[in-house]
């Protein structure tokens, strides 16, 4: 089970904590973050499935998500929770372990990459409108 903490991971140094917290050695990294990845969209596609909102992959992450959204919630204005889910390969910054050539230590690193971003839109009874966007590695 992972040892949820309330940190920011996005330096080198809070990630190798998360990791030695996690006892998740660095040889192990990325059948790791596949693994937690896999698990992590696997349970949003459920998620929406339960909701009844199908997840649209966009081929352009300029696409304007929030558009296509209100879109779908002007059909019907009175549904709240879940009215949209879509999915988008970005480009971001995100931290991985990579082999350094002059100590032939592994490290952590942070890098420019692209992977896959959720974004799930809300009609809340409470707050209105809402998105959360959800980044896998």
């Amino acid at each position: 089970m992972i040892a949820l903490f309330f940190l920011s991971l996005q330096s080198s140094r809070q990630f190798l904590f998360f990791l030695i917290s996690n006892s998740v050695k660095l040889l192990d990294f990325h059948s790791f973050t596949k693994s937690q990845t896999d698990s992590l969209c696997l349970h949003i596609d459920s998620y929406a499935k339960d909701c009844g909102v199908d997840i649209t992959y966009l081929s352009s992450p300029k696409t304007n998500k929030d558009e296509l959204a209100r879109a779908v919630f002007d059909n019907d204005p009175s549904r709240t929770g879940l009215i949209a889910a879509f999915s988008s390969v970005e480009l971001c910054r995100t931290i991985t372990v990579v082999s350094n050539h002059q100590t032939l230590k592994l490290e952590t690193a942070s890098r420019q990459t692209k992977c896959k971003h959720y974004y799930l839109y809300y009609n809340d009874e409470e707050f209105g409108w809402m998105f959360i966007k959800i980044q896998t590695w």
